[in-house]
């Protein structure tokens, strides 16, 4: 009997060391954008797909069929603080249409916001604002 046996290894979690390089333009009309923006950790991402479960008569073992997994959906959570960082958010937040991301690891996706929540909090000259905003992928235009 062989016994196999691998050195020692280490992990280090990811850690953004600038939050602040977050970019989303929207595709179809590129002066709405928002750039240096803080996105808050961590993010909440899913993968969906599109299956069928069957169970047949007399089968010992249920039967899935699926056909496509889509791309990486999930939410996103900003905090504003003032009316100049609100105000530079609000038209992203609101955009009914693609938005083209930017994350400070390099990578790039599409996305079309879904739903969108967000609180106030502090005083009324210097509100601080969490926002969360639910998307889903989508492919490139």
């Amino acid at each position: 009997m062989a016994v196999l046996s691998s050195g020692y290894t280490t992990t280090e979690p990811i850690q953004v060391v600038n939050a602040a390089i977050w970019s989303f333009t929207a595709v179809e009309s590129p002066t709405t954008r928002v750039t240096e923006l803080k996105v808050q950790q961590p993010l909440n991402s899913s993968i969906v797909e599109s299956y069928g479960v069957f169970k047949p008569l007399g089968a010992s073992k249920t039967i899935v069929v699926a056909t496509s997994i889509y791309g990486i959906d999930g939410s996103y959570e900003f905090t504003t603080q003032g009316e100049t960082e609100w105000d530079a958010l609000y038209p992203v937040l609101t955009y009914q249409g693609i938005l083209h991301v930017h994350d400070p690891l390099g990578r790039q996706k599409y996305v079309r916001f879904v739903d969108r929540t967000w609180t106030e909090v502090g005083d009324i000259n210097n509100l601080i604002r969490n926002a969360k905003v639910n998307y889903y992928e989508v492919e490139a235009p």
